[in-house]
């Protein structure tokens, strides 16, 4: 059985297209396991109504269009239905981002096992703190690639609202700087202190240089004082 899946790369005109596929074999009733049972070794396997849990097994006979060696493939040993072998296949890979982007990911690079303190409460608290912090970080990176992908695809995102609105914003704004001093003012305040004339500009705007100055000003001798 095979899936594909479409991921797109590159931004605006230069990106492409690429499927990729993924194909998987069912092995059904591979073996039993006395042992594999909910009860563990304490099950009484000896009894005649005793039924071993037969296992199955799922073959990766190519993962995203990259082929492995026949010694090198991947086989999955299962004790669910293998009718449709992504059902298995997929709940691995979610365990597999568990362990590897949660569990090694907290431990490694959020320090989960340094509490500040050796305590049952400095447990909870660096335990609680440390998976909030890690969900929203996940949370807002997915975000992220979500946005970029509907940017990709010609679409309308909230990234390109927010960086839109910036724009807007910040447009009619100019950066000033005066030795090892900046500062950021209205475009049209800075054409007018620096006597340039722009037509109109006093009638709009309801003020003129003088008053723009003499603003400045009382900003300066409050923030001296």
């Amino acid at each position: 059985m095979s899936r594909g899946r479409e991921i797109i790369h590159g931004y605006g005109k230069n990106n492409y297209i690429e499927t990729l596929t993924t194909t998987l074999g069912a092995v059904p009733d591979l073996f039993t396991c006395d042992w594999f049972n909910p009860e563990g070794s304490k099950a009484t396997t000896a009894t005649r109504d005793y039924e071993p849990i037969p296992l199955n097994a799922v073959v990766v006979k190519k993962w995203d269009n990259k082929v492995a060696p026949l010694e090198n493939q991947v086989v999955f040993v299962t004790n669910m239905e293998v009718g449709d072998p992504f059902r298995a296949f997929d709940r691995y890979d979610e365990r597999s981002r568990m362990e590897n982007n949660l569990f090694k990911e907290l431990t490694q690079n959020w320090h989960l096992e340094h509490p500040p303190k050796k305590t049952k409460e400095g447990v909870s608290i660096q335990s609680y703190t440390t998976m909030a912090m890690k969900a929203l970080t996940t949370a807002f990176l997915t975000w992220q690639e979500q946005q970029l992908h509907r940017e990709a695809q010609g679409k309308k995102s909230t990234w390109q609202m927010y960086r839109r609105k910036l724009k807007v914003v910040n447009r009619n704004k100019l950066i000033v700087f005066v030795g090892e001093h900046c500062g950021i003012f209205p475009s049209d305040e800075v054409f007018m202190l620096a006597n340039v004339p722009v037509r109109d500009t006093e009638e709009e705007l309801g003020i003129n240089r003088e008053q723009v100055y003499a603003n400045y000003r009382k900003k300066s001798i409050a923030e001296s004082s």
